[in-house]
């Protein structure tokens, strides 16, 4: 029965995956729900249940999750939901992730290589009869890709050996290397993993306890141990050594660090244009901001402009970019992500390319309690509204 928590195509399991833009309303003759609506893996495994064990739609990574977390604690089996911030998908099992940067989007050449904005699997507590004592414990399986389970302490002592291991590594760090006509423009890989806390409303960030920290020569180090595990000869090694550090990119350009937004708040960030030669320099910025589904391919266009700049030698400009809530309130998916690219080129040379992924925040609900003319407390039903995409949806208490 867990085996049916997988969605893996070919597998008859439990909920069909769909990552479409628009959903369909049925699916197997039953009612579908899109996957953002699900309330708890409770309501899956119930209408399942009802429906005669027809497999019923839909769902993504984060619902696929939940049911198989809920079935193996049934089974008395100690399991928690990981969350990957931009998480590696290299499934040809090199451990690279290549992309090309074309008019100001990325452009993933092969189907098997991407990046999720991020990614949920399951994380259980088990004895491994098969491998030893030494590998017992916490075990990774994603129900998404039908990956799994393998020994958390393999990935972490990058001893990569099967194409499953290799499949788990790629999505905590893969190296990500972007081009520009065969150029290395950048390389990075920068995932974040959580879990959810169950004593306070925050995260618990347990990114080290899957590899070191990022930048350092522990990090690379544990990458290539990983490659060599694998039987991988990882191309251009010498110059991803130091990715996140030093590269091409950030000499000319960069886009700082952005602040949680909220949705219906503005979105500010700053471009910081850099002249690091003795000889002033004619630059044309190229800025691309696009809504992406949650593999991050583009949904749609928000900005795309070009200006000329001239900067002096040795001179940093920052240049300040705003977009207001009606620019993008009709153009976000349910992955409620940005993609800001930004490319500087001069005299037909590409000199720097940067980009950043912003997620948006859900706005806080609040509540207001009303008194009806005796002073009780009035049950009533719930409004809210989701303005993504114009849409909007009715949810009551339980939502």
């Amino acid at each position: 029965m867990v085996y049916q928590g997988y969605a893996e195509e070919g597998i008859n399991g439990i909920i069909e995956g769909n990552w479409d833009y628009v959903f369909q309303s049925e699916f197997n003759g039953l009612k579908t729900e899109e996957p953002l609506f699900w309330t708890g893996s409770a309501d899956v495994l119930e209408k399942y249940y009802k429906n005669n064990g027809t497999k019923i739609g839909f769902g993504q990574c984060w619902v696929f999750t939940g049911v198989l977390i809920s079935m193996l604690r049934a089974l008395g089996i100690p399991s928690r939901p990981v969350t990957v911030g931009f998480s590696g998908v290299a499934l040809d099992n090199d451990l690279k992730i290549d992309y090309e940067e074309k008019n100001g989007e990325l452009v993933y050449p092969d189907k098997n290589n991407f990046i999720w904005n991020f990614h949920v699997w399951v994380q259980a507590s088990m004895q491994r009869l098969d491998m030893g004592t030494r590998y017992a414990g916490w075990q990774e399986v994603d129900p998404t890709y039908a990956k799994g389970p393998v020994s958390h302490r393999s990935i972490y002592e990058s001893e990569i050996n099967s194409t499953d291991l290799a499949y788990f590594y790629a999505a905590i760090n893969a190296d990500e290397a972007s081009w520009n006509n065969g150029t290395l423009l950048r390389i990075n890989t920068n995932s974040f993993i959580v879990t959810p806390n169950i004593t306070e409303n925050e995260d618990i960030f347990i990114t080290r306890s899957f590899k070191p920290e990022e930048g350092t020569n522990e990090e690379r180090l544990h990458y290539l141990n990983a490659t060599r595990s694998l039987g991988v000869e990882v191309l251009f090694l010498k110059q991803r050594r130091k990715r996140s550090i030093k590269n091409k990119a950030e000499d000319y350009l960069l886009i700082n660090p952005i602040e949680p937004v909220s949705i219906g708040d503005p979105l500010s960030f700053v471009i910081t244009m850099k002249n690091p030669t003795l000889k002033t320099l004619v630059f044309r910025l190229s800025l691309k901001v696009n809504s992406v589904f949650n593999n991050l391919t583009v949904a749609h266009v928000i900005r795309n402009s070009t200006t000329t700049h001239t900067i002096n030698s040795k001179q940093n400009v920052d240049f300040y970019e705003k977009i207001e809530f009606p620019e993008y309130k009709s153009k976000l998916v349910s992955s409620k992500t940005l993609s800001i690219n930004a490319i500087i080129e001069g005299n037909g040379e590409t000199f720097s390319f940067d980009t950043q992924m912003i997620t948006f925040l859900t706005p806080h609900i609040k509540l207001e309690y009303l008194r009806n003319y005796k002073g009780e407390c009035e049950h009533g039903e719930s409004s809210i509204s989701d303005s993504v995409g114009d849409q909007n949806y009715k949810k009551h208490d339980n939502a």
